[in-house]
């Protein structure tokens, strides 16, 4: 039987509406979207024409327009990937969504000299999180164009400048929250002085900040990383781990509280656990890199990144491999600095634990 052109428009329709009707349902509606909604959009079977990655990014933009109807707890996180949610579309929904009870008290503070917006500082917090502190750190400076004293843009500044290696502003900014702060009161106030005290080392102070801190928001996970450094810093390592392992509880992608859980596990001679820390934190970073260049965490299907891999294996051994490595990242030199950082705790522990003896062949 021939198919008429209509006919057989109509017949795509049927099937894509047949096979696809719990998403594309879904993905036609207005309001915000609930989590039975998104879980049912991830299991449903793709309808024809549509593959994985349009679909999570048809998720990740409805999420951002319509966003969700209720705070995204550690249990729905934990059914979302499950389903194949991305790390993409999880801190969609995180930033989309109302805030988690424990966090509210903290974050719907809003402060009264430079009217900062509760979700400006979760947004900040965030980033740095994930180790992208070039992507705020203007923004941060800008507010403490307008109020110098601002001790909440003040500590996330100090972090976003030793984030990009700026350590010498990012100690000024530690010292100023240390002199601002002589009476903390709030979640936040403790949390900077938490932080500051950290980075400057100041060992007996920053235990009592970062576990006020802690007590007065339990959603803090900033506050776990901070007194996770000191039970490293003191070596009580199995307690640094779990301070670590709480921070990283509160966010699954919280880089600093992998790397350090490294630092812990490397101290304690477990350098199983600690590679896979490791190799967590690394992929976070590379992804936020990824995120703030604009381009996709993944290769498949990815056009434009397809087309610079065929041009760079096309080239075979003709041409030197300088050029091969510009046609596919834009410049012919190698950078290993980033090698060399990644493995910088584990050359401190060799160098430890070759002290004093023979090293060579």
């Amino acid at each position: 039987m021939k198919i008429r052109g209509s006919e057989k428009k109509g017949l795509i329709v049927g099937i894509f509406l047949t096979i696809g009707l719990s998403a594309v349902h879904v993905l036609s509606q207005t309001g915000p979207l609930t989590y039975p909604q998104i879980l049912t959009a991830l299991n449903a079977k793709l309808p024809v024409g549509v593959t994985r990655t349009k679909l999570l990014s048809k998720l990740v933009t409805d999420v951002k327009s319509r966003k969700v109807d209720k705070p995204l707890t550690s249990d729905r996180e934990d059914d979302l990937r499950q389903a194949g949610a991305t790390d993409e579309l999880i801190d969609a929904i995180r930033i989309n969504s109302p805030l988690n009870p424990t966090k509210v008290e903290t974050a719907e503070r809003v402060d009264q000299k430079t009217d900062l917006a509760a979700a400006d500082l979760l947004r900040w917090r965030e980033s740095l999180r994930r180790r992208q502190g070039a992507s705020v750190l203007a923004e941060l400076s800008s507010v403490l164009n307008r109020d110098a004293t601002n001790t909440q843009a003040l500590w996330l500044r100090s972090t976003a400048y030793a984030q990009t290696r700026q350590f010498d502003k990012a100690e000024m900014d530690s010292r100023a929250v240390v002199n601002l702060l002589k009476l903390p009161k709030t979640a936040g106030d403790y949390g900077a002085l938490c932080f500051a005290t950290v980075s400057l080392q100041l060992w007996a102070d920053s235990p009592a900040n970062c576990n006020k801190a802690a007590e007065l928001d339990p959603g803090f996970p900033e506050a776990h990383l901070g007194l996770g450094i000191n039970r490293w810093v003191g070596k009580q390592f199995d307690l640094a781990i779990a301070e670590f392992t709480k921070a990283i509880g509160f966010d699954s992608r919280y880089a600093a509280a992998y790397f350090n859980r490294a630092r812990a596990y490397q101290s304690k001679q477990q350098p199983d656990f600690a590679i896979i820390s490791y190799m967590r934190r690394m992929t976070i970073v590379l992804q936020g890199a990824g995120q703030m260049a604009g381009q996709s965490h993944f290769i498949f299907d990815n056009k434009d990144a397809g087309k610079k891999l065929n041009t760079m294996l096309a080239m075979g051994l003709s041409r030197p491999w300088p050029e091969a490595l510009e046609a596919i990242t834009g410049q012919k030199q190698m950078d290993a600095t980033a090698i060399l950082d990644y493995f910088a705790p584990l050359k401190k522990w060799l160098d430890e634990q070759n002290k004093g003896k023979p090293v060579g062949w």
